[in-house]
């Protein structure tokens, strides 16, 4: 991520104001995209659950999930640290549930910080498990080089879309096609679109909903 330049210090109310913004955002995608975030369930439960289990992935399964997400999204603290390097925007410690911002944040990425931060505190397993299966689906392995590694981890992926989903305006009912890809690929994060195959592309904004994945070295993420 980009470094926090020497700005002035965040203020309490600017923050309030872009995490309200955000956790709006991010309950309005959640309850609009039942279908995918069902789909997402059944690949988690098809990994994780016993096979003689009784599944359940009617209307009110959807609504305990999305419960349970808002609910882990709204009970994580936020707060502004003057003790995070530079190099770091924020950051997500999961074991205490509290997220971080840096205090000379550039204001232009407050609002994409804390998306991406509020999107690593939804602990959407389902969606976790999806990501990892879309990528082996498509052969997309991880980088081996570190800044790949950690670019390529499922909750990454899904952070950083996020953050696209709100900095461009995209509807949950929109369906991305390559026309989109092809024009989006020529302005904000490029880098980001240039990194993955179109097809991969396409079935992530398109299949999964949310995700959140823990880095392997601690709690943190970032």
């Amino acid at each position: 991520m980009p470094k926090a330049k020497d700005n002035a210090p965040l203020n309490k109310e600017t923050l309030a104001s872009s995490d309200n913004k955000t956790k709006q955002f991010l309950a309005y995608w959640l309850s609009k995209r039942e279908k995918p975030l069902v789909a997402n369930i059944r690949t988690f439960d098809a990994l994780h659950s016993p096979k003689d289990a009784p599944l359940d992935y009617s209307s009110q399964r959807f609504q305990i999930e999305l419960g349970r997400q808002l609910d882990a999204m709204n009970k994580a603290g936020i707060a502004i640290s003057n003790k995070l390097p530079n190099h770091l925007r924020g950051e997500f410690d999961k074991g205490k549930g509290v997220i971080s911002l840096n205090e000379r944040l550039n204001p232009d990425l407050i609002d994409k910080t804390i998306v991406h931060e509020r999107s690593h505190s939804l602990k959407p397993y389902p969606q976790e498990a999806a990501i990892k299966k879309l990528m082996e689906d498509h052969r997309v392995y991880p980088s081996e080089d570190e800044q790949g590694k950690y670019l390529d981890q499922p909750g990454e992926i899904y952070s950083r879309m996020m953050m696209f989903r709100q900095a461009n305006g995209l509807k949950p009912e929109q369906e991305v096609t390559k026309d989109d890809l092809k024009q989006w690929k020529g302005g904000l994060f490029k880098d980001e679109l240039s990194r993955y195959p179109t097809k991969f592309l396409l079935d992530l904004f398109n299949l999964i909903a949310l995700n959140q994945n823990q880095s392997q070295d601690n709690n943190n993420l970032t």
